[in-house]
């Protein structure tokens, strides 16, 4: 396990690391001032954010992205279907504590980067965080 540790830590210190935390669905983008960009994954916006992010707000260690959209509400078909407004947020805990910024606001859409997370790499949970083969590998079963 400590080999394991110290490995993600290397991979994590080199310019552009990406990890991904399975338990939240956001992946960490480390950035060139060392602070990481926090975003959603495919898997987080097909399973709870149905629609576009409209804004993104901060709680003391997860951040709250609200969203709206459009659902099918009846129909039997695509061409007979009646579509609803739908809206709804969804709470994301982060994968370690720091200093934590907006970067979606109300006007994007963006979901590469949702906020900026300013912690030191000798306080992160290495074990919750795993690369991108093994993300995919958890969210395929």
């Amino acid at each position: 396990m400590y080999k394991e540790t110290i490995r993600k830590f290397h991979t994590v210190l080199t310019k552009g690391a990406v990890l991904f935390c399975p338990r939240s669905h956001v992946v960490l983008r480390l950035d060139e001032q060392m602070g990481w960009r926090v975003g959603l994954t495919d898997h987080a916006m097909e399973k709870h954010v149905l629609g576009d992010i409209d804004s993104v707000s901060l709680c003391s260690t997860s951040i709250k992205v609200h969203w709206s959209g459009l659902k099918m509400s009846e129909g039997d078909e695509l061409y007979h279907t009646i579509w609803e407004e739908a809206a709804g947020e969804h709470t994301i805990e982060l994968p370690a504590q720091g200093d934590v910024g907006v970067v979606l606001g109300s006007e994007s859409t963006k979901t590469d980067e949702i906020c900026r997370l300013r912690a030191s790499p000798f306080h992160f949970p290495w074990k919750g965080l795993v690369e991108e083969k093994e993300y995919l590998s958890l969210v395929s079963k």
